[in-house]
């Protein structure tokens, strides 16, 4: 599965047919816990 990386794997991404798959690392969604809730 393709990345974006910046230091390290960032998050992976995958397309399908009627969507984009956007999947962040288990330390991207740590980092931006408070953001994110």
């Amino acid at each position: 599965m393709p990345a974006f990386e910046h230091n390290g794997n960032l998050f992976f991404f995958a397309a399908y047919k009627n969507h984009i798959g956007f999947y962040p690392t288990s330390s991207e969604i740590n980092s931006f816990r408070s953001e994110l809730s």
